[in-house]
C-alpha cells in the first residue's frame, strides 16, 4: 500500500449469546476506522450539500473544516472524543446542522 491511499484499521467481533439452553446465536460485526481527517476530505466530496455551500475544491474544502472545527471541539469538550468520533452529528442538532 502506498503512502497515499488510504488506511484502515479493520476489527471483528464475534459474539455467542445463549438466549435459552437450547438457543445459541452467533453475530458477528465487523468495523472499519477510518483516520479522521481522511473521512472528512472523504464527506466533503461525497455529500453534494457541502459543495453546493462551500463550493468545489481546496477552498471550499478549507471553508468546511473552518466550520466543522469549532463544532467538534465543542463535542469534544462536551461529549468526549470517543462519543464525538462515533456520534458527531447525532448528539445535538447544532451538531447536524454545521456545513448545511
Amino acid at each position: 500500500m502506498t503512502p497515499t491511499r488510504a488506511r484502515a484499521l479493520t476489527l471483528t467481533l464475534t459474539l455467542t449469546l445463549t438466549l435459552a439452553p437450547t438457543l445459541t446465536l452467533t453475530v458477528r460485526m465487523l468495523a472499519v476506522l477510518r483516520e479522521p481527517s481522511r473521512r472528512l476530505h472523504s464527506a466533503y466530496y461525497f455529500w453534494p450539500q457541502y459543495r453546493r455551500r462551500y463550493g468545489v475544491g481546496g477552498a471550499g474544502f478549507v471553508a468546511y473544516i473552518q466550520d466543522t472545527l469549532p463544532a467538534l471541539r465543542d463535542c469534544f469538550s462536551a461529549h468526549g472524543p470517543r462519543l464525538c468520533a462515533r456520534s458527531f452529528e447525532g448528539l445535538d442538532q447544532k451538531y447536524e446542522q454545521v456545513g448545511k
